[in-house]
């Protein structure tokens, strides 16, 4: 988890379940993470929303990309999930002419 989304979620999230130290309080642990996992999925399903709907960019340079991923606590790592997301609303659009399909991403 990026440390925003940790400041976020505002649960003590417990690295140590992760790597195997977690034996001591382990359910209630686990329940965090499993909260906190389901709460993350949410947030990069709106952001993939906000960018496969906005009218105006929301990312309009590779330097604003790490910084739009971090404010809304969602890793760099995610992002071929946002990607696979957005081309997914596009799949789904009536208009499928991809010229006349707007999003809040527009990289120079």
């Amino acid at each position: 988890f990026h440390n925003k989304f940790i400041d976020y979620f505002e649960k003590d999230v417990s690295a140590d379940l992760f790597l195997g130290f977690g034996e001591v309080d382990k359910e209630k642990h686990e329940i965090v993470v499993d909260e906190a996992i389901g709460r993350l999925r949410d947030v990069i399903r709106q952001f993939i929303s906000q960018l496969a709907n906005s009218s105006r960019p929301i990312i309009s340079s590779r330097k604003q990309v790490k910084p739009e991923f971090h404010v809304r606590g969602i890793n760099l790592r995610y992002m071929g999930v946002v990607l696979f997301g957005i081309l997914a609303e596009w799949r789904n659009t009536r208009d499928k002419n991809p010229a006349t399909f707007q999003s809040g991403i527009i990289i120079d």
